[in-house]
């Protein structure tokens, strides 16, 4: 008869000497014999005498674990040796301290790791040690500070996080970090996601992973075409994509219809709009809040909005179609066409805002008061429907109330919106149609605290139509 599962030959390989061999049965052999095999050549021996150890929880060995951790050497008997006290809840701060400090980079990490439950234990010593941690020389040491960071502190992590993308010279650490900003789990963090956006992105993460990474990539920069040369890939990138993040309707109209492009392998994407409004919401709202995008949730409203303004469509979009329709951005960082900004504080680093860049940010430098104002001044007079402000990984610098204006000569101004407020990560409105060349943001409402921070702006004016000849 076969194994029901893969318990029973566990057990053989531990009790059945015909088939090990003169090897002594692990089952039977003292705690000291098992503390032994965690610096074993194989693999299995040291996974099954770590597992032995724990389920016995016998608290004599705890002295022999902390020498070989301390001992160097072989680093994956050390490494055991410091889950295996973890497991046996005598891993304590001293030891962590120490292993923080190692020089290998290993141990660094997996320390880094398992101060985790030491904190929750009490030692909340420790968590200044795990952010320092994220400058370590080691990018693998880093990335695992900043992981454990968003669960011992998730308050902190986010600008924790942001300086370290700033700082750093690693790629990979970058990237890394880029992903972590958006979306933190609502479980560690609170700080983000409701729970109807919570319910959005997981749904929306689970379809993506499904259906959408075999062309679009696991990183949403175009999966690579096998066998071409560098740099083909099979769809567009959806990473830091304008399309996506730009006015909602940019991502929901593909997906409800699909897209055609001749410049990609893949050539058409399939209209997906046989799915329900949550379906194609979830998708979009992941898509526009991962892989270092930062955008607007959209919601089941949003998608029946769109089907109901695109009635009998059945063929696919064109990029062409969907810029004569949709909103675009008029803000422009080009050298001959540039948007000029101009603020009442953090006038240094203004112009910040229209960098294009979600790793730098304009920062008021002071607690956001009742008339500190940002200004832009549009490369030419446009009829402004809309704007966004990203607080990125700053979430609590939104503002807190504003007002919007416009002018023509950026001395006579006109009101657009009396008043509204700011939301957490990224504040987007949409007002009537309002021809200016200058829009100034300024605050209506205060806090003792908080300064104020945009990580990029977007001003939205209606689709440039083209003259007929």
């Amino acid at each position: 008869m076969g194994e029901v599962n893969g318990y029973g030959r566990i057990w053989r390989l531990m009790h059945d000497t015909t088939r090990l061999g003169p090897q002594p049965r692990m089952f039977d052999e003292t705690p000291a014999q098992l503390v032994a095999h965690l610096a074993h050549p194989n693999g299995w021996w040291r996974d099954t005498a770590q597992k032995l150890l724990i389920l016995r929880q016998d608290q004599s060995v705890v002295p022999a674990l902390k020498q070989m951790v301390f001992r160097e050497g072989n680093v994956l008997a050390r490494i055991h040796s410091l889950w295996t006290l973890e497991g046996l809840s005598a891993l304590d701060g001293e030891t962590v301290r120490r292993m923080l400090g190692d020089k290998h980079p290993k141990m660094r990490q997996a320390a880094i790791r398992a101060s985790e439950s030491v904190i929750k234990s009490g030692d909340v010593g420790l968590k200044e040690l795990i952010f320092e941690k994220m400058r370590d020389p080691d990018p693998e040491v880093s990335i695992q500070a900043m992981l454990s960071s968003r669960a011992v502190e998730p308050a902190a992590a986010l600008p924790a996080i942001e300086r370290t993308v700033n700082e750093t010279t690693s790629e990979g650490v970058r990237e890394i970090g880029r992903q972590l900003r958006f979306p933190f789990n609502q479980s560690t963090a609170g700080l983000l996601l409701d729970p109807r956006q919570e319910k959005l992105m997981n749904h929306g993460r689970e379809i993506y992973n499904t259906l959408c990474v075999s062309c679009h990539g696991i990183d949403a920069k175009g999966a690579k075409v096998p066998d071409a040369e560098p740099g083909k890939i099979i769809a567009p990138r959806l990473w830091y994509s304008a399309l996506v993040t730009g006015s909602p309707r940019g991502a929901i109209l593909p997906v409800l219809h699909g897209m055609t492009g001749r410049n990609f392998p893949g050539g058409l994407m399939i209209p997906l709009g046989e799915n329900d409004d949550d379906w194609i919401a979830s998708v979009v709202s992941f898509i526009r809040n991962s892989f270092g995008n930062s955008a607007g949730f959209v919601y089941p409203e949003d998608v029946a909005a769109a089907r109901a303004a695109t009635p009998g469509r059945n063929t696919p979009w064109k990029i062409t179609e969907l810029q004569a329709i949709l909103p675009r951005n008029v803000i422009e960082n080009r050298s001959r066409l540039s948007t000029k900004m101009t603020a009442s504080h953090g006038t240094e680093v203004v112009g910040l805002v229209t960098d294009r860049n979600y790793e730098t940010k304009f920062i008021s430098g002071a607690p956001q008061q009742s008339g500190m104002w940002i200004q832009a001044e549009l490369p030419t007079a446009e009829t402004i429907v809309g704007l966004t402000m990203e607080a990125g990984v700053t979430p609590e610098d939104f503002p807190r109330q504003f007002k919007v204006a416009g002018s023509m000569d950026g001395v006579r101004w006109t009101t657009i919106v009396l008043s509204a407020q700011g939301k957490r990560s990224l504040t987007q409105i949409d007002f009537p149609p309002s021809v200016a060349k200058f829009l100034r943001i300024t605050l209506t409402a205060s806090d003792a605290v908080r300064p104020w921070s945009i990580h990029e702006l977007q001003v939205f004016a209606t689709p440039r139509t083209r003259e007929k000849p």
